[in-house]
């Protein structure tokens, strides 16, 4: 099963019928789904230059514990990296 934590996330939208999909492909019949992701940026505070966030939870329907991990740091101007697990 994919998954994948929604703070990654900046923006979704949803575009309905086959127009948006031809933007993008010809296979496009039903809607077309467009993620756009979060820079590393988006999760440090000012002046920070590295951040770790972790996040448990629990379900009773399912596969019972989860836990996600994410990283980002910005060491100079030209790089930053982001990284989830």
């Amino acid at each position: 099963m994919f998954s994948t934590d929604p703070e990654l996330f900046r923006r979704v939208t949803v575009t309905r019928g086959s127009s948006g999909g031809y933007a993008y492909s010809s296979a496009g019949s039903t809607a077309t789904i467009t993620a756009e992701l979060k820079d590393a940026t988006d999760f440090l505070a000012p002046g920070q230059t590295i951040s770790f966030r972790q996040k448990f939870g629990y379900q009773d329907n399912g596969v019972g514990r989860r836990s996600s991990y994410i990283l980002s740091m910005t060491p100079n101007e030209k790089f930053d990296l982001l990284m989830s697990y």
